[in-house]
């Protein structure tokens, strides 16, 4: 029986070369996908078995990150921070929050004026009809295996 350590799915800028690791025989991966896509790797071995890795997906973001090091430990970055804004009561607010790392990070936490807000785990946060209580300043941290980051505040005044 072969035994797998199967890679995980990742969030890269577009042109920048990501390692997708599968641990059988120490055989790695290495692309530098143009456009979001899912990888599976074959593992063979000298007896003629053979196993799949997991199904992973690698995200490519449309954007240039020119100050990224080569050597990035894979810690996730922003590339989208909230923006502040004046909504009037009754009205729809969004915040958007988009982040790359490798592994993808996988946990979103709005805040709002310093608590975390129950249930707010994605990358937009989304209000249908603002009430007075809504105005506040609000952050949102991103995380993955390799550490955390926040964005920048937004100020959303009712």
């Amino acid at each position: 029986m072969i035994r797998v350590v199967h890679p995980v799915s990742s969030c890269v800028p577009v042109n920048y070369e990501v390692v997708l690791s599968v641990h059988a025989e120490g055989t790695d991966l290495k692309v530098k996908p143009q456009q979001s896509q899912r990888y599976v790797c074959r593992v063979n071995d000298q007896f003629g078995n053979w196993v799949f890795s997991h199904w992973v997906r690698v995200k490519v973001l449309d954007i240039d990150m020119p100050g990224l090091p080569r050597v990035w430990q894979g810690e996730p970055h922003i590339v989208i921070n909230p923006e502040s804004q004046v909504v009037q009561e009754g009205h729809k607010l969004t915040l958007r929050c988009v982040a790359f790392g490798n592994p993808e990070p996988t946990h979103y936490q709005w805040h709002c004026n310093g608590l975390p807000l129950q249930g707010k785990h994605s990358d937009t946060l989304l209000v249908e009809r603002t009430t007075a209580e809504h105005g506040g300043t609000y952050l949102c941290s991103v995380a993955n295996q390799r550490g955390e980051r926040w964005t920048t505040a937004a100020n959303i005044v009712i």
